[in-house]
């Protein structure tokens, strides 16, 4: 998995207060501006986790439950988000 940094785009990464033209995050503006970009961010990520799981374990994804960092089944079977997270990015094609 790396990281990549949203250096100088502002179109993608511009502070909403400031009408998207500064990348800054002066007084915690940031989060707050943009927390729909978070949240839909997460919910993203965790999609792609519990579908990662349920093909690993070959059950549907319905029968999945993600809470507290980890995902289950009631058959027993668990993963951290973390430990599903490197296969996540295998199964997407993403690094």
């Amino acid at each position: 998995m790396s990281v990549a940094g949203g250096f100088g785009n502002t179109a993608l990464y511009g502070n909403v207060p400031f009408g998207g033209k500064f990348q800054i995050t002066g007084g915690s503006s940031g989060t707050a501006s943009s927390w729909e970009r978070y949240r839909r961010a997460g919910a993203t990520a965790r999609a792609m986790l519990i579908a990662t799981a349920a093909e690993r374990w070959n059950v549907p994804i319905g029968e999945l439950k993600a809470e507290s960092g980890i995902v289950s089944h009631a058959s027993g079977k668990l993963a951290t988000y973390g430990a599903l997270a490197a296969r996540c990015c295998e199964r997407s094609g993403t690094d």
